[in-house]
């Protein structure tokens, strides 16, 4: 059985959209998309980042003939507002489209069988300089 990697599912899937990397900032010549945290010393600016969660959910939902997995993580989205929230709102709603269009069939370990994606709405954050999206994606998988 091969190894499913929701978050690199999502990642390729974001990372794959000309129109939301146009978004977001950027990061060593590639699109700010993170796994978990942003890279120590990386200032976030005007330019949203995405800041992809480990799963909060993984949970086997098998049946007798065969194996399926629904993993839900979430896709965080931050910048620093220079007195407009458009740029994170747009990147949102962009990110919210190309999760929803996701084409079903072959991931890495698995079949995407369904995706749901729940938001944007208000992500949480400790810096008040920050504003954030959250977007909370649920992955319904067949296993191979």
């Amino acid at each position: 059985m091969a190894i499913i990697d929701p978050q690199e599912a999502v990642f390729g899937r974001l990372s794959g959209d000309a129109t939301l990397t146009a978004l977001i900032g950027t990061h060593d010549a590639r699109s700010a998309i993170f796994s978990d945290y942003a890279p120590y010393g990386f200032e976030i600016a005007t330019d949203p980042i995405i800041i992809l969660s480990a799963p909060s959910e993984n949970v086997s939902d098998d049946t007798f003939t065969e194996e399926f997995r629904q993993v839900a993580l979430d896709v965080r989205m931050y910048h620093r507002p220079d007195g407009s929230s458009y740029a994170l709102e747009r990147a949102a709603e962009q990110a919210r489209a190309t999760l929803k269009s996701w084409t079903l069939g072959a991931i890495t370990g698995g079949t995407l069988k369904d995706v749901t994606v729940t938001g944007p709405v208000a992500a949480p954050t400790e810096d008040p300089e920050l504003e954030g999206r959250l977007l909370q994606v649920r992955l319904f998988i067949q296993e191979t």
